[in-house]
């Protein structure tokens, strides 16, 4: 049996999945395909699952980082 882990509140994650990136963010999730499509935003997989960096949604509201603050 799988033990269940609490997760961190969306404002203190390092990785977000697209549908949380999303619920942090107030869009959907084809809007953030749509945003990892245009380069906006960086996807990588770990196993079959996508996340997106806390930095990289951070950046479209203001905040420091964004696909090219990682350089």
């Amino acid at each position: 049996m799988h033990e269940h882990q609490p997760t961190a509140p969306l404002e203190h994650r390092v990785v977000y999945s697209p549908t949380e990136a999303a619920e942090a963010l107030g869009v959907t999730r084809q809007t953030i395909y749509a945003l990892i499509d245009r380069g906006e935003l960086r996807r990588f997989k770990v196993g079959r699952c996508a996340r997106i960096p806390a930095a990289d949604v951070l950046g479209l509201v203001g905040g420091e980082g964004g696909p090219d603050a990682a350089a």
